[in-house]
């Protein structure tokens, strides 16, 4: 039989199907001293009390076969058994289910889930009072309707007094843990709040710098697109004034690679994105700027142009090549006013990258080759290609030679993702 002067001793019986929620509650039980023992249903429960006779009960309400008010109503409705106390342990809220608890005699009702010090303190209360306290006898039932369902109470006046103060505890604990938690919640907000302004502030901040910083590379391009026309029309001064046809000729190959630098410049101010301009667009302009230049109207020139969006860093040698390519053609390939045509292609394929300049005339000495040439377009060509771009140069006669000539072509081609990698802050 339990001593109420030794508490730590008392045998406490667990009901619980769920192992996991049984195994966490008898490690509590434990840890406070107490001997428990799990039992995993209603059925089960009965016969271990029989057997055993725990100090007190713990029931889960929700379980297959025989639910806690079920079984509660069995413990105290049995001779035996009756002076045990029973504690319902639920996550359950309903007021009904408080009104149930006194139905079947409970002498405690703890929902789920639960502060392990308060289930202690309701588990010392209902052994001091089955320790001080004889088997009540039933009264006569007294009916209840609540919710438009009948409920009759046959437990006596001080269990039913103990078992409504136990539930008025448990509902000033969680009205007290609702209030904490609102105001956690309301300094969580606050906080929210603060953090909220602080990135709008920021994210502020970051548009009227990026604008600022968009302000400042447009006026940029701007100027270095003047500065190079300014340098232009001085190159095509000095050209004028020169009587050396060589010399002439230096000149507007000069003016010609600055035109190619500044027209990048150029579009990349008129572009919404200025660190990217499409390189289909630019080397269009740039080849039938280069055509025109010469005033040939008997070359006619063929573009077959993929759109790239590309950088500032790939867009200027690409320009420079095919400003020498096509110069190149244009000065060496149609002698004596010859006709024909001139061809620029640029394709991607995933990320390789093929330009490809050729045209119908002339072509290329016999045995020529790029490394001992005297020609200072061809080996910036050559340099543009292998360092700037990291990619090859190839250089044969054309595969379809004009009525002119064998022709010639130069093959350029790069891998774009490489020089993104290379150019990357």
């Amino acid at each position: 039989m339990y001593n109420p002067e030794n508490m730590k001793t008392a045998r406490i019986l667990i009901v619980e199907d769920s192992p996991t929620q049984a195994e966490g509650l008898k490690h509590v039980l434990e840890h406070n001293g107490y001997n428990a023992t799990v039992a995993r249903n209603g059925r089960e429960a009965l016969a271990h009390m029989r057997s055993r006779g725990p100090d007190l009960v713990i029931s889960d309400i929700v379980m297959p076969e025989m639910d806690g008010f079920a079984l509660c109503k069995k413990i105290k409705t049995d001779e035996d058994l009756g002076n045990i106390p029973v504690i319902l342990l639920t996550a359950l809220s309903d007021a009904g289910d408080v009104l149930k608890g006194l139905e079947c005699g409970a002498d405690n009702f703890i929902t789920k889930p639960y502060d392990k010090n308060y289930l202690i303190r309701r588990i010392i209360n209902a052994l001091s009072a089955a320790g001080t306290r004889e088997k009540e006898q039933a009264g006569k039932a007294v009916e209840i309707i609540f919710g438009a369902q009948r409920y009759f109470i046959v437990s006596g006046r001080k269990r039913i007094l103990e078992l409504l103060l136990s539930t008025y505890e448990t509902a000033v604990m969680k009205n007290r843990e609702l209030t904490v938690a609102q105001q956690e919640l309301k300094q969580a907000n606050i906080v929210l709040q603060m953090e909220i302004a602080e990135r709008e502030r920021a994210e502020a901040a970051l548009k009227d710098s990026l604008q600022e910083k968009e302000i400042l590379l447009k006026e940029l391009y701007h100027r270095t697109k003047n500065n190079m026309n300014a340098v232009s029309g001085l190159l095509s001064l000095q050209m004028t004034a020169a009587k050396d046809p060589h010399v002439r000729q230096m000149f507007k190959d000069a003016q010609g690679r600055i035109h190619s630098m500044a027209l990048v410049h150029e579009m990349l101010y008129k572009t919404k994105e200025l660190s990217k301009l499409d390189l289909k667009d630019y080397l269009e302009q740039l080849a039938r700027s280069v055509v025109i230049s010469y005033k040939a109207s008997n070359i006619r020139l063929d573009l077959d142009l993929d759109s790239i969006p590309v950088s500032l860093y790939v867009a200027t040698p690409c320009g420079l090549i095919v400003n020498e390519l096509l110069s190149n053609s244009m000065e060496h390939a149609f002698p004596g006013g010859m006709g024909g045509e001139v061809n620029l292609s640029l394709k991607a394929k995933g990320s390789e990258i093929e330009m490809v300049c050729s045209d119908s005339g002339a072509g290329f000495p016999e045995g020529f080759q790029i490394g001992r040439s005297s020609s200072l377009g061809l080996k910036l060509v050559d340099e543009l290609a292998g360092k700037q771009l990291m990619g090859g140069l190839e250089i044969s006669g054309r595969q379809k030679a004009g009525p002119g000539g064998k022709g010639a072509r130069a093959v350029i081609r790069f891998d774009i993702s490489r020089l993104e990698e290379r150019d990357r802050p």
